[in-house]
């Protein structure tokens, strides 16, 4: 369990101190420092919402088109 912590978690939590500090100095206000890192955490996921987004459109898609058959197979076997 150790390894997981320190081969994954533990870099983010370097990286989110690192950039909760630099705001921090920079603006003396650590209401702000935790707004920005709120900011900058929403900007590093932003990649995997896109990504995520294109997957549900192409099961949207996929749904669609099997509309359908799936409409006609519950009508033969409604009631069963």
């Amino acid at each position: 369990m150790h390894f997981l912590y320190d081969s994954l978690i533990s870099p983010l939590v370097l990286l989110l101190e690192f950039f909760f500090k630099l705001v921090q100095v920079i603006t003396n206000n650590p209401g702000l420092a935790v707004i920005s890192l709120s900011f900058i955490v929403t900007l590093f996921t932003l990649p995997l919402y896109i990504v995520a987004e294109s997957w549900q459109e192409t099961e949207r898609q996929a749904q669609s088109q099997m509309k359908a058959g799936i409409d006609r197979i519950k009508q033969t076997f409604k009631g069963d």
